[in-house]
């Protein structure tokens, strides 16, 4: 189902937060980043599946010249069958596709639907705040919006799609944020004890 997750290469750049502002952009990033175990508002124990999706804006460039980008890591339901998963109609990047493209909870909640958008180039506008760290020490640029995209001219990626989920390669090229993520998953905890055990002494 999420046939969409092929290996890319991907040059990590410094990081540098992304001007605030409404900001013409295309989806660059597409990885699962596996289960995480996490705590629900009762402080009871669950597992969170976890996938990163970014926006690269082509038009804003950092102090290198090249583009910035944003995302975040999104929780998915599992299908019970064990295979796949969905944005449930209540999760957070359910409600930022349906503000992104007008469409229903039912309609987006499949990942061909974001496949689709992806396969397409689907464009958006996505608005860009800064917002400050509890203890007020670092800043943070964070996704305030996404809203379907109204600019004349069509918005071009630079460089390519990049996506990854386990069992293929590329996983050293994508971003730092994005590989720790991924190293703290159940799913790599599991494979680096599994590699240890089997280290002869």
């Amino acid at each position: 189902m999420n046939s969409f997750f092929t290996p890319r290469v991907h040059e990590e750049k410094p990081f540098e937060l992304v001007p605030e502002g409404k900001h013409a952009a295309i989806v660059k990033y597409v990885v699962d980043c596996g289960h995480h175990h996490d705590k629900d508002m009762k402080g009871n124990e669950i597992v969170k599946h976890l996938v990163f999706i970014g926006f690269q804006f082509p038009e804003v460039l950092n102090s290198e010249g090249a583009p910035h980008w944003k995302g975040d890591f999104w929780t998915v339901t599992d299908f019970k069958s064990g295979k796949g998963w969905m944005f449930h109609e209540r999760s957070k990047f359910n409600i930022l596709l349906r503000s992104w493209t007008n469409e229903e909870a039912k309609k987006v909640q499949w990942p061909s639907f974001l496949e689709d958008l992806v396969a397409r180039s689907h464009p958006a506008f996505v608005t860009i705040e800064h917002n400050p760290s509890r203890d007020g020490a670092k800043t943070y640029s964070n996704i305030l919006s996404v809203k379907p995209y109204t600019g004349k001219k069509g918005v071009e990626m630079v460089g390519d799609l990049v996506t990854w989920s386990f069992g293929e390669e590329g996983f050293d090229e994508l971003p730092g944020n994005i590989k720790r993520k991924i190293e703290s998953s159940i799913e790599m905890t599991e494979k680096v004890n599994s590699e240890s055990e089997d280290i002869p002494f």
